[in-house]
């Protein structure tokens, strides 16, 4: 049986909607069409216990001259506790006044609300996302008061997209989560001034991070020509573009070695950079033209870790935070003595108490557990 395109186009923006910036705007675009109606809306809500529906997000649609306080009705909304994922009307719904039981037109709701906005007809559903999910989607439909009433057919075709809604969803909520994990390991990535980029066959990149980007645009040796990443020194950029070549050869390698590379070796802190091809698990969630993995590492941009993370994370005296964040970033204990303008002795003293308290016995060993903590992420 074909699926009338109509409706095949509605089923088609309820998927598209989750990639929208606000979801589900065309889709409720296509309610409008679809169902004859005059105004849209979509809450999406926490599935939570009644009375702690706070609002995640709401988009409105609307078609005819509505005016703008027919919205304020969602807010005390009347399908609140209508059966999951069946579609109900307005004018199903019971209203007590007083004890006695009234018509729609007769209660307080319709006259205050829905009556000054030249609403009359609803249809609603609430579908709660299930699985891992906890969202609620809440589908309010609308037609003006010259209009007729909503029929059978409209509401098959509304429980004929309940189990649309339900996977787009879920799709959503796995979507956000994804991207506050790629936020958070972004923002890490960054604090540790760890480069990334994403490179096709050609060297051309694909995608790359902040820290990346500055480099590539601030750093004497590196550049970018044609959207190509290019090392301005000649063995390093052949080594670069060799590393490229190489991948095609460790393809279907379960453990491929990655290549380095040193740019200006008699520097002390010279510019790193590691490529290693894109893993095939990774394939689903890069394009298919992503081809490597390029990791830059300068330690010149390296930020330098603060005394008050210092004493927050290991509980270091004010003037034993100060000490610490000197030889935590590198410099010598003379040197720290000569910029806090304190003792020697003093300064030994401190250091002799940040060892005992981080569980080290030399600054070497100091730095390395500060390199393997969330002082770095600071």
């Amino acid at each position: 049986m074909q699926i009338p395109t109509d409706l095949n186009e509605l089923i088609h923006s309820i998927y598209q909607g989750v990639m929208e910036d606000e979801p589900w705007n065309e889709f409720l675009a296509h309610i409008n069409r679809l169902f004859n109606a005059d105004l849209a809306v979509l809450v999406v809500v926490p599935n939570r216990q009644p009375g702690n529906g706070y609002l995640l997000n709401r988009v409105v649609n609307k078609t005819a001259d509505v005016p703008t306080s027919a919205n304020h009705w969602i807010a005390f909304d009347p399908f609140q506790d209508i059966e999951a994922d069946k579609p109900a009307l307005l004018d199903q719904l019971e209203f007590t006044v007083t004890g006695k039981a009234h018509s729609i037109e007769d209660s307080p709701f319709y006259r205050d609300l829905i009556q000054p906005t030249g609403i009359r007809y609803m249809l609603a559903i609430n579908i709660p996302a299930g699985g891992d999910s906890n969202l609620m989607l809440k589908l309010r439909i609308a037609r003006h008061k010259d209009k007729s009433n909503f029929k059978k057919a409209d509401i098959e075709h509304l429980e004929s997209l309940v189990i649309h809604l339900r996977q787009a969803a879920q799709f959503l909520d796995q979507m956000a989560i994804k991207q506050i994990e790629r936020n958070a390991f972004a923002d890490a990535i960054n604090q540790f001034m760890l480069g990334t980029l994403i490179l096709d066959r050609e060297g051309r990149i694909v995608a790359s991070n902040r820290v990346a980007r500055d480099t590539v645009e601030q750093h004497k040796h590196l550049s970018s020509q044609d959207g190509r990443l290019t090392i301005n020194d000649k063995t390093a950029n052949q080594q670069f573009y060799e590393a490229l070549a190489d991948i095609e050869q460790q393809h279907g390698k379960d453990n491929p070695i990655p290549s380095t590379i040193t740019i200006d070796p008699a520097d002390t802190k010279a510019l790193g950079l590691m490529v290693r091809p894109v893993r095939p698990e990774d394939a689903v969630t890069h394009p298919v033209h992503a081809h490597a993995v390029v990791f830059i590492s300068d330690p010149k941009g390296t930020p330098e870790i603060s005394a008050h993370t210092l004493k927050d994370l290991f509980g270091f005296t004010g003037s034993e935070s100060r000490v610490a964040a000197y030889l935590a970033n590198g410099h010598t204990l003379n040197e720290a003595a000569e910029a806090l303008s304190i003792s020697i002795n003093t300064a030994k003293s401190h250091a002799r108490n940040i060892y005992e308290k981080t569980g080290v016995n030399k600054q070497t060993k100091f730095i390395q557990l500060i390199s393997n903590s969330v002082a770095r992420v600071s």
